[in-house]
């Protein structure tokens, strides 16, 4: 079993942890922990993980997501016992066209262009008017 409070305290200093297999068995398929209800997971690339509590405050996905406030846990997509957790603080629901460079530097981008460029080669159907879901959080 996982000690939570050793994870809460990792994630306030901002390191990730590496959980033993079988703690990541007590995440149900669609990301909430049998530990508390109010954790969610969401899969991030390792680069992006590296980036959580220097630059990175915010995440972006396609599609219109029900992402509630609160904990949330970040899974490493190469590496599944890789696992950040933040505190979302809000959910901001957008238009592909209408992100800008607030969320381009919340997302760990220099600029609005390296943003796009990133979102279209990981969902390269993107159209100017589907919504975006960007997760705001602290780590």
């Amino acid at each position: 079993m996982v000690d939570t409070a050793v994870l809460r305290t990792a994630a306030r200093m901002g390191v990730g942890v590496r959980l033993p297999l079988p703690a990541l068995k007590n995440l149900t398929k669609k990301g909430r922990s049998k530990m508390s209800e109010q954790l969610t997971t969401m899969k991030l690339h390792r680069k992006r993980m590296d980036q959580l509590g220097c630059g990175k405050s915010n995440t972006m996905r396609k599609g219109d997501r029900n992402v509630g406030l609160g904990k949330f846990m970040f899974v490493c997509t190469e590496d599944e016992s890789y696992v950040k957790e933040v505190e979302v603080t809000m959910v901001v629901k957008k238009r592909f066209h209408n992100l800008d460079m607030m969320d381009a530097y919340g997302g760990g981008y220099p600029d609005r262009k390296m943003m796009i460029d990133e979102l279209l080669k990981i969902y390269p159907d993107l159209d100017a008017l589907d919504t975006i879901t960007i997760v705001w959080f602290n780590t």
